[in-house]
C-alpha cells in the first residue's frame, strides 16, 4: 500500500489481486474461527461483555426498566404482606397465648391451694370403674 499524495491509503492493483474475496475468504474465516474457538479460554465476564454487544442499547434500556420495576414491585409487595400479617394475624396469636398463660396460672393456684392429689371444687369425684363381677382366677 502506498501513502502518496493526499495522505489516504491506496491499494495497488497487485495487492488487490492477492486479497481473497468471496466464498474463499468466508471459508478461511470460518476455519480460522473454529480453530480459535477451541483454544480460546474466556472468563464469564468476557462472555457477558461479548453477549452485551450483540443487543442494541434500547434492548438494555428496556431490560433495565423491567428490572427496576420488578424490584420496586417486589419490595412493595413484601411490605404490604408483612404489615398485613402483623396487623391481622399477630393480635389473635398474642391473645391466644395470653389466655393459655392465664389458664396455666389458675391451675397452678388451685394445685397450691388444694394439693396435688385433691379434687378441684368444680370437678366431679373420680369413681372407680364399675364393670360388674370380677372374673375368677384361672387355674395354672
Amino acid at each position: 500500500m502506498s501513502t502518496e499524495g493526499t495522505g489516504v491509503f491506496e491499494v495497488s492493483p497487485a495487492e488487490k489481486s492477492t486479497e481473497k474475496v468471496g466464498p474463499e475468504a468466508k471459508d478461511k474465516e470460518e476455519e480460522f474461527t473454529e480453530e480459535e474457538l477451541e483454544d480460546v479460554e474466556e472468563t464469564p465476564l468476557e462472555r457477558l461483555v461479548g453477549l452485551s454487544e450483540m443487543f442494541p442499547d434500547r434492548f438494555w434500556d428496556a431490560g433495565s426498566r423491567v428490572a427496576k420495576f420488578s424490584y420496586w414491585l417486589g419490595t412493595r409487595t413484601a411490605w404490604v404482606l408483612g404489615t398485613t400479617a402483623a396487623l391481622v394475624l399477630l393480635p389473635p396469636f398474642i391473645e391466644q397465648q395470653r389466655l393459655e398463660f392465664e389458664e396455666m396460672q389458675n391451675m397452678q393456684k388451685k394445685q397450691m391451694l388444694f394439693g396435688q392429689g385433691a379434687t378441684m371444687p368444680n370437678q366431679p369425684l373420680a369413681l372407680p370403674p364399675t364393670g360388674g363381677v370380677p372374673a375368677p382366677p384361672r387355674p395354672m
